[in-house]
């Protein structure tokens, strides 16, 4: 069976404490800024094994996350790597680059983010922790915090 098709694609998606479960997930429009990857690694990291065995810890479950907007169930998976294969307006990564994804988000505002410090910025979270990565084996929409790998 195909991972993959134009109902959406398969992914790993975190409802609870030792609740993962393999959905089948929508693919939905790219917003302005973001990129879809053709995903070739996600790694498991150990922010998402506190998670799956006694989380929430950084999940949202209650209140949405403060730059995503989003509460669980989300996808998980924040350690990836793909090809670009599609890109909204005001990109300027071209299509087929192989990227590392800066998963962080972080709201460009507060004291350390004017500081070029995000990763202590005070709403910061991550795609794939709070706020859904969409990664497994179907293209991935993220904010455009790609770096551009070489080839081998």
């Amino acid at each position: 069976m195909s991972r993959e098709n134009d109902t959406g694609f398969l992914a790993a998606v975190w409802h609870g404490a030792g609740d993962v479960r393999i959905e089948r997930r929508p693919r939905r429009p790219l917003r302005s800024g973001e990129v879809r990857l053709a995903v070739s690694y996600c790694g498991i990291c150990g922010s998402d094994l506190h998670e799956y065995a006694n989380g929430p810890h950084a999940i949202p479950v209650e209140n949405p996350h403060r730059l995503s907007g989003e509460t669980a169930p989300l996808v998980i998976g924040h350690e990836f790597t793909g090809t670009v294969t599609e890109a909204a307006a005001g990109v300027e990564i071209a299509m087929g680059t192989r990227v590392a994804v800066e998963p962080e988000y972080r709201c460009g505002r507060c004291e350390a983010c004017r500081r070029g410090e995000y990763n202590p910025c005070v709403d910061m979270g991550f795609a794939g922790l709070m706020a859904r990565a969409e990664c497994p084996k179907r293209p991935s929409s993220l904010p455009t915090c790609c770096i551009p790998c070489p080839m081998p």
